[in-house]
């Protein structure tokens, strides 16, 4: 018997590689038809939109012009412009004429307070300045108030009151020195530090209404300048300061009844700023084809308005077909590959009789060299037709999907377009309305100082009346 050849020594190992190179394409095929029938069930990821802080991988571009209102530009413009709104304070003319009337009724009960002593003592409300040299006048004296919270009375003025002189042009000298302190504009509160551009005025509303309308608030409303007022304790001191020093006692008790006659209102404040800020909007226009973001960059409030706006979404949903394509590709070549190797191991055992088992012979004895080459084109054209289906299934998928995301689109543009529109017709009804208050806001200035100015000339009428008065009466 001949000496058996190399190959057909080695045909066994080379059957045994040829199936287990066989059995890992089979696995690989399964697992991989498997992942894309997992795939193709699954309900398709929706498409996320972007997020304040996220990068973007590639550059962001308008697909369409749009106008997207800047929200941090405009805080800050409505911020700087609210500072030109002058603050509202509360005024009240009758603390004022609270203040006298009080400085009076404490007048008028010190003294009858010590005439009464007088009374019980002397038997009579009227003295001789013999009876002031009596114990029970310095008695009578010693009653006297000398704290704050009541009239002072000195002895001087005791002594006058004892011989009948009531004092009346004293308590009225007093009561237009206090007048003249409490008719000034007077705040307890310490007014902000003026910002640049901001505004030099205050609007005082003269009405106790809580919430004044518009027109009411025009009505019943002034502005003055920030420095025309005065806090109060300033006011007490220049008060102090106009009295001789042996007056100090009353001067002291007048200036405890110097209060303000200027409240700040926040609320109304909030309320006017509000009214004349909340028509500023800082729009930001795009350009068909503009980029919003470009790649690397990092998305911010404005860009992820203008995102927003244009419905741009991260691309999460181009994956999923590219990865199940991918998958039924691989058990494709898989399986072709599974069927030429075992086509070719089935040669090589059939020309190798020694090969021990799984050796493909025809019923004539012949080996399956003629069904090698009869089924091959057959099983090659057969797995081609199947993944030239999947894939022609897989388009047609794709091609409604992207139908369908093209219809929604141009709906949402059509939106867009709408509201852009509404937009840019309601800002300029806006700009006129702002034109429209500023030549209000003029003429109200205007009426303002005219109204000032008449109060300037009643006041110089009034003190040139109590001038004549005066030398009159000397």
């Amino acid at each position: 018997m001949p000496p058996a050849s190399l190959t057909e020594m080695n045909a066994p190992k080379i059957l045994n590689r040829s199936r287990i190179f066989l059995a890992a394409l089979l696995l690989i095929g399964t697992t991989a038809a498997f992942l894309a029938l997992q795939e193709s069930s699954s309900p398709p990821l929706s498409a996320g939109s972007y997020l304040v802080g996220d990068i973007a991988n590639t550059n962001l571009i308008a697909s369409r012009k749009v106008s997207v209102v800047d929200r941090v530009e405009t805080d800050a413009q409505r911020e700087k412009q609210s500072d030109k709104i002058p603050l509202v304070f509360r005024f009240d003319p009758a603390v004022s004429d609270q203040a006298v009337g009080k400085l009076s009724t404490e007048f008028t009960f010190a003294r009858e307070k010590f005439l009464d002593a007088i009374e019980a003592s002397f038997k009579t409300r009227t003295l001789t300045t013999n009876d002031f040299r009596e114990p029970r006048f310095n008695a009578a004296l010693k009653l006297l108030p000398t704290e704050t919270a009541s009239f002072p009375v000195s002895k001087e003025l005791a002594k006058a009151w004892a011989l009948g002189d009531a004092k009346e042009e004293y308590l009225k000298e007093l009561g237009q020195k206090l007048r003249a302190a409490t008719d000034q504009f007077l705040r307890s509160e310490q007014l902000p530090p003026l910002p640049a551009g901001g505004s030099t005025q205050i609007r005082l509303v003269m009405g106790k209404d809580p919430q004044p309308s518009a027109e009411m608030l025009k009505q019943q409303s002034q502005f003055v300048r920030r420095t025309n007022t005065m806090m109060v304790w300033k006011a007490r001191n220049v008060l102090l300061a106009n009295f001789p020093r042996e007056e100090r006692a009353a001067a002291k008790f007048l200036t405890n009844l110097v209060t303000a006659n200027c409240t700040f209102d926040a609320e109304l404040t909030g309320r006017m700023r509000a009214e004349k800020t909340n028509t500023i909007w800082v729009v930001t226009p795009y350009e068909a084809g503009q980029v919003v973001v470009k790649a690397g960059e990092k998305i911010d409030v404005k860009a992820k308005a203008a995102l927003d706006e244009l419905n741009v979404q991260k691309p999460t949903v181009a994956t999923l077909p590219i990865k199940k394509n991918s998958l039924w590709a691989l058990a494709g070549l898989c399986g072709i590959g599974a069927i030429a190797l075992w086509l070719t191991s089935g040669n090589r055992a059939g020309r190798n009789p020694a090969g021990a088992t799984n050796v493909l012979v025809l019923p004539g004895g012949r080996m399956n060299d003629e069904l090698h080459a009869g089924l091959m084109p057959h099983l090659a054209r057969g797995l081609m037709n199947r993944l030239v289906r999947g894939l022609i299934t897989q388009r047609s998928d794709l091609i409604r999907t992207q139908e369908t995301g093209t219809e929604q689109l141009m709906e949402l543009e059509q939106r867009l377009d709408q509201i852009s529109t509404r937009l840019q017709t309601r800002q300029t009804v806006y700009e006129q309305r702002i034109a429209e208050l500023e030549r209000e806001l003029a003429a109200a200035e205007e009426e303002n100082r005219e109204l000032i100015r008449a109060k300037i000339r009643e006041a110089r009428q009034n003190l040139q009346w109590a001038k004549t008065q005066g030398g009159g009466e000397r």
